[in-house]
């Protein structure tokens, strides 16, 4: 989940592009985002899913995220 959020100084654009579209699945898909969710958690709990989201609603266009 790390390396999604933060960008890599020596990131390519492919690099780049990459992080981008998983980032964007996962933001895109409830059920993409439950297992991060869950292991960042600790735990399976009904709104783990919904705080990731609020998590990566947070990103900027960079793909950064900006804090809360």
């Amino acid at each position: 989940m790390t390396n999604l959020l933060h960008r890599d100084p020596d990131e390519t654009e492919f690099d780049r592009r990459l992080r981008l579209s998983h980032l964007r699945c996962l933001a895109g898909s409830e059920a993409a985002s439950a297992s991060p969710a869950e292991n960042c958690l600790g735990f399976s709990e009904p709104g783990a899913s919904r705080i990731a989201h609020e998590v990566l609603d947070r990103r900027d266009p960079a793909g950064s995220v900006r804090p809360s």
